[in-house]
């Protein structure tokens, strides 16, 4: 099991944040976090900036960048024609 504090997957932000993606036990439930973490003096803090998801939502959210992608693919096409 991933330890609570450990991010699966870090995605760099503006200057001295990154967004963590974690799995996370609470209340005996196994959640999905993404969340915006700040650096202080060599530690990574959380912040209130993030979402929480049910582990059955993960579908939901693949299903959401895949979406995401699309339009962002869409748009940049159309830029460059």
């Amino acid at each position: 099991m991933i330890d609570n504090d450990q991010a699966v997957y870090k995605i760099p932000a503006k200057r001295g944040t990154q967004i963590f993606a974690r799995v996370r036990d609470f209340k005996g439930k196994v959640l999905v976090d993404l969340r915006l973490f700040f650096e202080k003096e060599g530690e990574w803090f959380p912040t209130t900036k993030g979402i929480v998801l049910d582990a059955e939502q993960i579908g939901e959210l693949e299903a959401a960048v895949k979406a995401l992608r699309a339009e962002l693919d869409s748009r940049v096409a159309l830029k460059a024609a």
